[in-house]
């Protein structure tokens, strides 16, 4: 028998509590509150990617 190969499934929290966490800091937390949806499920991988795009993004003038 063949075993299944079992994928660890990566923790999803809501935008508040992203907020709320001490593992931004104030500013990037100020970008957070614009880039995240309310009620949305997030994991940490997809809100430090769409932060590091956000910031790496290139100014428009």
């Amino acid at each position: 028998m063949a075993k299944d190969k079992i994928e660890p499934v990566e923790a999803q929290f809501m935008k508040e509590q992203f907020l709320d966490s001490s593992r931004y800091t104030a500013l990037q937390k100020d970008v957070l509150s614009g880039l995240l949806e309310d009620g949305k499920l997030y994991s940490l991988s997809d809100v430090d990617r769409q932060l590091q795009d956000f910031l790496n993004r290139e100014v428009q003038a």
